[in-house]
């Protein structure tokens, strides 16, 4: 899909957050029922691809502390699936278990008591472009990092895909690698992590992120929106 146009009006899109700690009303729990839907599809769609048989288990979906989707008018365009984790889970959930135990030390030996985790990336080809590059994983991306002040959390963490770029896209957003590179469902990876990371350096997905951050719609039972893109 062409999206050149859909740059020019950013009010037809809108920026979800389903905060999954919350008690949700029935209107919000089909939203829910809505993106797990859409993420679902993708990551089967993923695993065929890279011929893996197996299935991710849905509580990989409902089990995240939120769920965050980017929308063109009633259409999905990415989605990240996030998560916060306390320094007790470091060596216990299961997680962790996909980084190396020198990571895990390393981690620990920093003062973080809190982690966001990026997780399961997703994002409708519809609205997917080569030039410029996929902005719309850039943007959601960019918009996933802010939680982590937001949060009070002191560190983000990623797997993530370099046959996409994505790894490459997060060292430009002051990620840094914490262990040798890996292979996880059978595509390279890189193991990230950043203290203090940024929105992806580019002027279009700073001014769509900023945008979005301050008009953001959260679904949980205390609602804040009164944080600015630092």
């Amino acid at each position: 899909m062409e999206n050149t146009d859909v740059f020019q009006d950013l009010s037809k899109f809108s920026y979800q957050i389903i905060d999954q700690r919350s008690f949700l009303k029935k209107s919000e729990v089909e939203l829910q029922v809505k993106f797990y839907t859409f993420w679902q599809e993708y990551w089967d769609q993923v695993l065929t691809t890279v011929g893996i048989d197996d299935r991710i288990d849905p509580l990989e979906f409902f089990q995240q502390t939120k769920v965050t989707a980017l929308l063109y008018k009633n259409e999905i365009v990415s989605m990240h699936l996030l998560s916060l984790y306390d320094r007790a889970d470091f060596n216990t959930h299961p997680y962790f278990k996909k980084f190396d135990q020198g990571f895990i030390e390393g981690i620990q030996r920093l003062p973080i008591e809190k982690i966001l985790t990026l997780q399961y990336l997703a994002q409708n080809p519809k609205f997917k472009r080569e030039k410029p590059y996929i902005y719309f994983p850039m943007v959601i991306g960019s918009l996933s990092v802010l939680h982590q002040s937001y949060e009070n959390a002191q560190a983000t963490v990623s797997v993530a895909r370099k046959d996409l770029g994505i790894s490459n896209a997060l060292s430009k957003m002051n990620f840094s690698n914490f262990q040798e590179d890996g292979v996880f469902n059978n595509t390279p990876v890189s193991y990230q992590i950043s203290t203090q990371p940024k929105i992806y350096p580019s002027e279009l997905v700073e001014k769509m992120t900023a945008y979005f951050w301050k008009n953001r719609i959260e679904f949980k039972e205390q609602i804040n929106n009164n944080m600015e893109v630092a």
